[in-house]
């Protein structure tokens, strides 16, 4: 016992990315779960149920992972990926961080279901937190202990869990490769920001899905007004165009004339160029003026 003791003693703490590292990778596996979960919850079967079931489940799933893998094993899955662990003498401390991590982790999906709503109290409470949150950061930066606030309050130090951990050896080539990366990935993200996704969507549908012009003749001369041309569904704040004859969403049409003035007619091929809203005199879409 006191050869352990003495090895726990001398766990050196973990690095403040490896504390960053564990913390991404275990946010990581809830939003797979949560991804998951949400796939179940498309079944008409849970339509009905899916509101009030949802977060219950949600909580419950996060509440066995916590105990499956901090409060049985010592570690999360983040934590033994990256070899580290929170260092303490008590595991009432760990059953209170899990404890008080499912009570947050709970509220935010019924409040998200809107089952449960902030009262002026937890909204202050929500508030002071937050700020201390932003302090405690700039801290941990600074000192490299405690990567979270709750984390700080209970006195759980993130170490590693042998006493010679694997050093980290980053090589030249290593910080040069990651150094181009984030480079290319900045140069394409600025660049892309030029593309006009709607012009070449547009484009890449007159070449591909180009009618013929007796199809092309016919479309110009059928009045469709009970679904939208650029969505297909029942338009939203009916719109028409220059070609009078077919509806647009106006969400639909405002974002294509928006990104591209000289856009066209999905259906008949004409230009968009001046909008103006249809008044719908029936729910059928028949008579419209």
């Amino acid at each position: 016992n006191k050869n352990e003791d003495t090895q726990t003693m001398d766990l050196p703490p973990a690095l403040r990315v490896a504390q960053l590292d564990m913390s991404h990778l275990d946010d990581y596996l809830m939003q797979q779960f949560s991804n998951k979960l949400t796939e179940c919850f498309r079944y008409p079967i849970f339509e009905s149920a899916a509101v009030k079931l949802e977060p219950c489940v949600r909580t419950t799933l996060y509440g066995l992972l916590l105990h499956q893998t901090l409060l049985k094993s010592g570690q999360t899955i983040g934590q033994k990926l990256l070899g580290i662990k929170y260092h303490t003498k008590s595991l009432k401390l760990l059953k209170l961080w899990c404890g008080i991590m499912l009570l947050n982790y709970g509220y935010e999906n019924f409040k998200k279901a809107g089952i449960v709503n902030d009262s002026k109290l937890v909204e202050f409470i929500r508030k002071v937190c937050s700020f201390a949150t932003l302090f405690n950061f700039v801290w941990f930066i600074r000192q490299g202990d405690y990567h979270s606030l709750l984390l700080r309050v209970l006195g759980l130090k993130t170490v590693y869990d042998k006493p010679n951990p694997p050093e980290r050896n980053v090589t030249f080539p290593t910080v040069s490769r990651e150094i181009l990366w984030h480079g290319y990935a900045e140069t394409a993200v600025y660049f892309f920001s030029y593309v006009n996704i709607d012009k070449l969507r547009s484009l890449a549908r007159k070449i591909l899905f180009k009618p013929s012009e007796k199809e092309a003749a016919e479309k110009a001369l059928e009045e469709i007004y009970d679904k939208c041309s650029y969505c297909a569904k029942v338009p939203i704040m009916p719109h028409t165009s220059n070609c009078k004859i077919h509806a647009h969403c106006y969400n639909c049409v405002a974002i294509s004339l928006a990104t591209n003035s000289n856009c066209e007619c999905p259906i008949c091929l004409k230009p968009i160029g001046n909008i103006m809203p249809l008044k719908i005199l029936n729910r059928g879409f028949n008579k419209i003026v």
